[in-house]
């Protein structure tokens, strides 16, 4: 009887630590695709100057984005959030500016 009591401990013991792995090793995983992505969005963030006309950045957040000078002619903006971004003399001819959040973005100069 206490053998058996002494496996099944085991038993529950080891399964407990093959648990605490697994999430762990999911953590891991969150971590590490989370960083990935904030790699790739900073590395393809538009930025001053940006030469995009025709882009999709349908959904794109370019909050606080660096977009001075940008060539966005015919691009497509819609539902992107701009909050705060700085599109001072960007050219936004024939942009689709549909639902875009432009809450504090500096739009001086601006064509459209």
């Amino acid at each position: 009887m206490l053998t058996l009591a002494a496996i099944i401990f085991t038993w529950q013991s080891l399964k407990q630590v093959d648990n605490e792995q697994a999430l762990i090793r999911n953590e891991h995983s969150l971590t590490r695709e989370g960083q990935v992505t904030d790699r790739f969005n900073a590395a393809v963030r538009p930025a001053h100057g940006a030469y995009l006309p025709r882009a999709d950045l349908r959904g794109a957040d370019l909050a606080d984005a660096e977009l001075a000078d940008a060539d966005l002619h015919g691009a497509d903006v819609s539902r992107a959030n701009l909050f705060d971004a700085d599109l001072t003399r960007a050219n936004l001819d024939g942009a689709k500016l549909t639902r875009v959040n432009l809450d504090g973005a500096d739009l001086v100069g601006a064509k459209r």
